[in-house]
């Protein structure tokens, strides 16, 4: 694959048997010096996990990060069973598939085929947020810290199910609060980019317009 943009990513996600859903590739990406290491669709042999360990840094296409996310989260609960993983690395997981769904889904908000894909990044989040190690600040520290309307609503989605945990309210409806939090902006994805990237202040039809976001985000 030609690209001139690779992602990094966590040695940890490799699971003995699994078909790779993309091109693994090792080496330094500041100095170029860039090779493909697993080719797509390779079960992963005893030999495979071998080179992963070996490699200092491994890298997919930027491109291929849905996949990897998908491909991740996937193993994550049978990896957890079969060696420790860190809350910080079961977490970044975890956030980085919520980035990549809602990126998706601010782009397409009317396939109902995300709602299912929600509700399971919304499940891993509450079980996140659950476990013993959990700790706000732990979390959040993870987070992205850019401002763009996904990343908000993601930020908003761990705020409102840690107050939810706090307050003690069940399981299920932690889940319910989590996907309203997550959904809760989706309305802007009908907004004209110029005004939801202005800067400075809205004019007032500008922001009566702005309004409308929350009505279109319940629709």
């Amino acid at each position: 694959m030609k690209t001139n943009k690779y992602h990094s990513i966590d040695k940890t996600f490799f699971v003995l048997g699994a078909k790779l859903p993309f091109e693994v590739f090792q080496g330094d990406q500041e100095s170029k010096a860039i090779s493909i290491l697993l080719y797509k669709d390779k079960k992963i042999t005893p030999e495979d996990l071998e080179k992963v360990r070996r490699a200092r840094e491994l890298y997919i296409a930027q491109e291929e990060k849905i996949s990897y996310d998908d491909y991740a989260i996937s193993h994550l609960k049978s990896i957890s069973k079969e060696r420790v993983i860190t809350f910080s690395q079961k977490a970044k997981v975890i956030l980085d598939k919520a980035q990549s769904i809602m990126q998706r889904l601010f782009s397409d908000p009317n396939t109902l085929g995300h709602i299912g894909i929600i509700k399971e990044v919304v499940d891993e989040l509450v079980m996140t947020i659950l476990d013993d190690d959990f700790s706000i600040r732990s979390i959040l520290e993870l987070a992205s810290h850019d401002y763009y309307t996904h990343t908000h609503s993601i930020n908003v989605t761990i705020y409102a199910i840690s107050l939810g945990k706090h307050l003690k309210i069940s399981a299920t409806d932690l889940k319910t609060l989590g996907e309203a939090a997550l959904m809760h902006d989706l309305g802007k994805s009908k907004i004209r980019a110029d005004i939801i990237n202005k800067k400075g202040k809205l004019t007032t039809y500008e922001f009566e317009y702005m309004k409308h976001h929350s009505e279109w985000s319940y629709d």
